[in-house]
């Protein structure tokens, strides 16, 4: 299972310093998130993204706002292993569709969702359609990975293993966890779920969780 370290680009003054640090410890990829750019709707810091990317020998995925094809094309140009896309499939499904198929394994989606239930970013409530189905519909769609966060509180992922692994067993995607793990046991959770992933942020900054310990234990 892949361990992803997360930043958050409103850390621009050590964010290079950050990603470097993850490069030397061995991450394959790095999760960078735009809060302004999901706040916005479209990528905000592309230029300095750019620069970030042409300094790393590790690859970057990136979350914040994309929505548009244009936003695909101008991160993957800016140096992007993988570009994260916001939730699409419900609003527009022929554009989804059409975007997984020409981005293939660059293109993931974003799926939020609360006891097994989808969440859309701009609506609190959930929505009546399962994340199994949705899951489903991608896949139908072209898609190979998904970032899937369970709306479960920091901590709390081993009361979430039997519907992550109904997740992962029923889309049959490649899926990544988002959000929440704090400790080795959680890493255990989902490994054993059968989750491809996963993306860490709070705890491998306040050093709750040791990277290198944290790759050891997901291998």
């Amino acid at each position: 299972m892949q361990i992803i370290p997360a930043i958050e680009v409103r850390e621009r003054k050590n964010l290079r310093s950050i990603a470097f640090h993850w490069q030397q410890e061995g991450a394959e990829y790095i999760h960078i998130y735009d809060p302004e750019g999901a706040r916005l709707g479209k990528p905000a810091h592309l230029g300095y993204f750019r620069n970030l990317a042409g300094s790393l020998r590790t690859k970057l995925q990136y979350k914040g706002g994309v929505r548009r094809e244009e936003d695909v094309e101008m991160l993957l140009e800016a140096g992007a292993g993988r570009v994260v896309l916001d939730e699409c499939a419900l609003a527009d499904p022929k554009r989804c569709e059409a975007l997984f198929e020409k981005y293939g394994e660059r293109l993931i989606a974003a799926v939020r969702a609360q006891n097994g239930t989808v969440l859309l970013n701009n609506w609190p409530l959930p929505t009546n359609v399962s994340a199994e189905a949705l899951l489903l519909r991608y896949r139908d769609y072209g898609l190979r990975t998904v970032l899937y966060k369970e709306m479960a509180e920091e901590g709390k992922y081993a009361e979430k293993t039997e519907q992550l692994r109904r997740v992962k067993e029923g889309s049959g995607l490649t899926i990544i966890a988002s959000g929440g793990v704090r400790s080795l046991t959680e890493i255990s959770t989902l490994k054993e779920a059968g989750l491809d992933g996963v993306v860490i942020y709070s705890a491998l900054h306040d050093g709750s969780l040791s990277f290198k310990n944290a790759m050891a234990f997901a291998r």
